[in-house]
């Protein structure tokens, strides 16, 4: 959640600002085979579907091998869209009793 704290003791749990949790991860193959027009065109269209959503997303490209690559999205929701697809997902959050007095 946006803290507005910069966390640096474990940067990979972050976007490269420091400062945006990263809370999914897609990853795909990156190989430029003939034919991966058409899934590059897919992927870009899921991509612009899900900042229209609001996720904020960091694209990075890792070489896993020689002549292998591997594209990464790192996803960043807002609260708001976490507790959505918690919903979606039927994830049951337990809850402490308030024990302070108002």
């Amino acid at each position: 959640q946006g803290d507005g704290m910069k966390h640096e003791r474990l940067p990979s749990l972050y976007f490269k600002d420091g400062r945006r949790k990263i809370d999914y991860v897609l990853v795909y193959n990156d190989d430029n085979k003939k034919g991966d027009e058409e899934k590059a065109k897919c992927r870009e269209q899921f991509i612009i579907a899900l900042k229209t959503a609001g996720l904020e997303i960091e694209e990075v490209s890792m070489k896993t091998g020689k002549h292998h690559t591997v594209g990464v999205y790192l996803l960043h929701l807002s609260w708001n869209e976490l507790t959505k697809a918690a919903e979606l997902a039927q994830v049951k959050v337990h809850w402490k009793e308030n024990d302070m007095d108002i």
